[in-house]
C-alpha cells in the first residue's frame, strides 16, 4: 500500500507543529467489474480530492482471482478513483478512469462495489469523395458547468488516437460522460463533433465521418489605441471553456503587422480569444466560418484593464493558501481558465500563495462574480473592476 502525502504550509519566522494522524481510518471493500465482467489482477489507485489543494493523500489497492479488494482510505472524502490493468485489450485500456468521484462518509466500514463502464466512441473517417482518411483524433470528456474550475482540472480527461488503413477509430473503454471528438487530418478542415451523451456501457456508432477541404480565418489584432498588436496569441475553438492551447480547434501568433491565418478549419460557429502581454484578454464570439470569407480580416480589439488583488482568510484570521479564486463574468462565463493561464504566462500561479493572496496583472473591466472555496466552505462576491484602477479584495473562508 503507498504511504500517505500530506501538504504542510511553513512561513517564515513561524513555527509550524504538524500532527499526522497515520491511522487508516475507513475500511473499504467490494468487487470491481468492467463491462460487468470482474477485472483480475488489476491496479486500483485512490486520490482524495480537496478543493483547497489538488489532493492530500493516494492509496493502492491490487484485485484478487476474482476482482475483489480492500482497501484503508485515510478517511471521509471523494476520491478519483482509476482501474489499472497490468494486460489491456487495448492501447486506451490500461488506465480507466471511475465516471463520478467515489463519495466516502462516517459510517465506518463500507461495501463498494467499482462499476468501471466499457463505453465506446467510434466511426470512419473519410473525404467528400467518401475515401477512407489517415487521420489523428482527439477526445476530449466534458464536465458539468456548475463544476468548480479546480474539480474540472482534476477530474478532465483526454484521450488520443490515429485511424487504421481503412480510416477506423475506436475509443474504449470509456467512462460514463458527455464527450466532444476532434477530427484532423492533413490538407482537411478539422471538425468536432458533441456534445456526445456516452452511458453506461454503451456504443456510439458515428458511422462515417466526412472532413471537407480546410478553410482559414484572418485575424487583425489591435491595441487599445488601435494600432497593430504583434505576438499575440490567437486561438478559435468551440465555445471560450475549450479556448485552452489543448483544445482550441486552430491557432496562431500574430506577425509584426498583427495579423494570423488560422487555417484547418471546417465550416462552423467559433470563438476567437486573443492573449497579449500586459493586457487583458479579448475574444469575439459567434464567428460564421465558411467557403467564402471576407478579404479583409476580422479585427480583434484588445482593451485596456484592471489589477486584482485578492486575500483570502480563514475565520479567525489566519491565511487560507493554495486556493484558486473563480471569476464568472457578468454573461456568466466561467473565465477562470483563461486568467490562470495568463497569470502563468507572468511567471505567477492564481492561486493563493502562503500569505493567502493571489493577483491578477490585467482584467477586463466588468462585474464579476468572485468565488472562493476551501475545503468545502466558501464565499462568493460580486465585485466591479474599472480600467486603470486596482482592486483589492479580502475574503473569510471558514477553512476546517
Amino acid at each position: 500500500m503507498d504511504e500517505p502525502i500530506f501538504d504542510v504550509a511553513v512561513r517564515p519566522g513561524e513555527t509550524t507543529e504538524v500532527q499526522l494522524d497515520l491511522q487508516r481510518g475507513i475500511s473499504v471493500s467490494g468487487r470491481v467489474t468492467l463491462g460487468g465482467k470482474p477485472v483480475p489482477g488489476a491496479r486500483l489507485v485512490f486520490v482524495r480530492y480537496l478543493r483547497k489543494r489538488l489532493f492530500d493523500s493516494v492509496d493502492a489497492a491490487s484485485t484478487d482471482e476474482q476482482g475483489n479488494y480492500r482497501i484503508d482510505l485515510p478517511g471521509v472524502g471523494s476520491y478519483k478513483v482509476t482501474l489499472r490493468r497490468s494486460k489491456p485489450e487495448s492501447h486506451l485500456g490500461r488506465e480507466i478512469v471511475l465516471g463520478p468521484l467515489l463519495e466516502i462518509g462516517k459510517d465506518g466500514n463500507q461495501t463498494r462495489d467499482l462499476h468501471f463502464s466499457a463505453g465506446q466512441i467510434r466511426g470512419r473517417l473519410i473525404d467528400s469523395g467518401s475515401k477512407p482518411i489517415s487521420g489523428y483524433l482527439q477526445l476530449f470528456q466534458l464536465l458539468p458547468t456548475d463544476e468548480s474550475d479546480t474539480e474540472k482540472e482534476f477530474r478532465s480527461e483526454s484521450f488520443f488516437q490515429e485511424t487504421d488503413e481503412q480510416g477506423k477509430f475506436e475509443f474504449e473503454p470509456l467512462p460514463v460522460a458527455d464527450y466532444r471528438l476532434d477530427l484532423h487530418a492533413p490538407g482537411l478542415g478539422s471538425r468536432s463533433l458533441g456534445p456526445l451523451a456516452l452511458g453506461q456501457d454503451q456504443t456510439i456508432d458515428l458511422q462515417d465521418v466526412i472532413l471537407d477541404s480546410e478553410m482559414s480565418l484572418r485575424v487583425l489584432a489591435m491595441d487599445p489605441q488601435g494600432k497593430p498588436l504583434p505576438g499575440v496569441t490567437v486561438r478559435l475553438s468551440s465555445d471560450l471553456w475549450s479556448a485552452s492551447e489543448s483544445m482550441a480547434r486552430s491557432g496562431g501568433t500574430t506577425d509584426d503587422s498583427g495579423e494570423a491565418t488560422l487555417g484547418g478549419l471546417s465550416a462552423g460557429t467559433y470563438t476567437l480569444l486573443g492573449l497579449g502581454a500586459g493586457l487583458p484578454p479579448a475574444f469575439v464570439e459567434n464567428i460564421q466560418v465558411s467557403a467564402e470569407q471576407p478579404e479583409t480580416p476580422l479585427i480583434l480589439r484588445f482593451t485596456a484593464g484592471g489589477s486584482l488583488d485578492i486575500e483570502i482568510r480563514g475565520k479567525t484570521g489566519e491565511p487560507v493558501p493554495y486556493v484558486v479564486p473563480e471569476l464568472t463574468d457578468g454573461s456568466g462565463r466561467n473565465v477562470t481558465p483563461i486568467y490562470r493561464e495568463l497569470a502563468a504566462r507572468s511567471q505567477r500561479a492564481w492561486l493563493t500563495d502562503l500569505e493567502g493572496r493571489a493577483h491578477l496583472d490585467a482584467v477586463l473591466p466588468g462585474e464579476y462574480l468572485l468565488q472562493a472555496s476551501a475545503d468545502g466552505k466558501s464565499e462568493e462576491k460580486r465585485i466591479t473592476l474599472l480600467a486603470g484602477t486596482a482592486t483589492r479584495i479580502v475574503m473569510t473562508v471558514e477553512d476546517e
